[in-house]
């Protein structure tokens, strides 16, 4: 069993990785800030006022984006993934 110590040390390591990365292709890191916030205003203000649910639309539309954007996130992921291992 990992100490908890050795956990942080890595899980820091990790996310310094990731904000590196993150600060070296700007385009997918405002991809990843930006696309959820659009697509709220998006359907919660433009479609939104168009359909009847019977309560709030926004809390039907929540829980559909959070799954949107886990979805493309995890395909981004899968893509870079593959790529290193074709390249290699």
């Amino acid at each position: 069993m990992i100490p908890l110590a050795d956990a942080i040390s890595d899980s820091r390591a990790m996310a310094g990785r990731c904000l590196r990365r993150s600060l070296r292709d700007p385009e997918a890191f405002f991809t990843a800030l930006i696309m959820p916030i659009i697509l709220m205003l998006l359907f919660v203000y433009i479609f939104g006022g168009d359909l009847n649910t019977g309560g709030k639309y926004v809390d039907y539309v929540v829980p559909g984006l959070i799954v949107l954007c886990a979805g493309f996130g995890a395909g981004t992921t899968a893509v870079a993934v593959a790529g290193r291992t074709c390249a290699s």
